[in-house]
């Protein structure tokens, strides 16, 4: 489990959206937002310093509303840590659903396709690096 991350406060990932939003970084998918530039306010900060230790890219994930869009059906060119910070999310991978909540983790190695679904409001923080093993290197071993 990664008890930071599930402690990501909304008023932060809103305080980020603004700033990306009003940097024109921010990625608009209907009721779903991707940001990913480097500001993390509190919150984030700290729950990317739990996670990647300074080492990956962190994406924020935000949607409104259950049903909300995402990317469908995909393959990342890097290995994906997902962690869930708010709501909940179900997965797609290898002829199977998994559902996370916030804590809980998915490692999706690069080149597996998945299928992200939202199932609430939520925060979903996808972790990445095509510098080293983000397997051994940005996240200890962890009960999912």
């Amino acid at each position: 489990m990664y008890n930071i991350c599930s402690q990501v406060s909304w008023a932060d990932v809103i305080d980020k959206l603004n700033h990306e939003v009003h940097n024109n970084t921010a990625k608009i998918m209907g009721t779903t937002y991707v940001l990913h530039d480097d500001y993390r306010p509190n919150t984030l900060q700290k729950a990317y310093e739990e996670v990647a230790l300074g080492k990956a890219d962190m994406h924020v994930y935000l949607s409104f509303a259950s049903d909300s869009p995402t990317f469908g059906r995909h393959k990342d060119v890097d290995d994906v840590l997902i962690v869930q910070a708010i709501g909940e999310m179900k997965y797609f991978i290898e002829d199977q659903w998994i559902k996370i909540v916030p804590g809980q983790h998915i490692y999706i190695p690069m080149g597996v396709y998945h299928t992200p679904v939202v199932l609430t409001p939520r925060v979903t923080l996808s972790f990445s690096s095509n510098e080293y093993d983000i397997v051994t290197s940005v996240h200890p071993a962890r009960d999912a």
